[in-house]
């Protein structure tokens, strides 16, 4: 087995991997998938991630990237259209009432 030192010596370099997973999601409902037996079951019900963050007293937990990073996700997965839909509905809505009025 090779020395460290010895590599350092030689004027190599030592790359390190770092590997950041982000299992935070599991904290709250999901699914888990068997492909062998080809069944689902759902892992946590009744807990949702959003939910734990609501509930929780420490605002600082807002301010990290693993939390960002979810949030972002979902916003972009799922809120981004729902939302859209429901601005474009708002401006059609105000569109007619002011046509309406005058």
């Amino acid at each position: 087995m090779p020395d460290e030192n010895a590599a350092v010596a030689k004027d190599e370099k030592i790359y390190k991997i770092s590997y950041k997973l982000n299992i935070l999601i599991q904290s709250g409902e999901y699914l888990d998938v068997d492909p062998q037996k080809k069944t689902a079951t759902f892992i946590n019900p009744d807990k949702y991630f959003m939910d734990i963050c609501f509930k929780s007293e420490e605002l600082e937990v807002f301010n990290s990237e693993a939390i960002k990073d979810i949030l972002y996700f979902k916003w972009k997965t799922f809120a981004t259209k729902f939302h859209m839909m429901g601005c474009v509905m708002h401006f059609a809505y105000m569109f007619l009432l002011f046509n309406y009025i005058n």
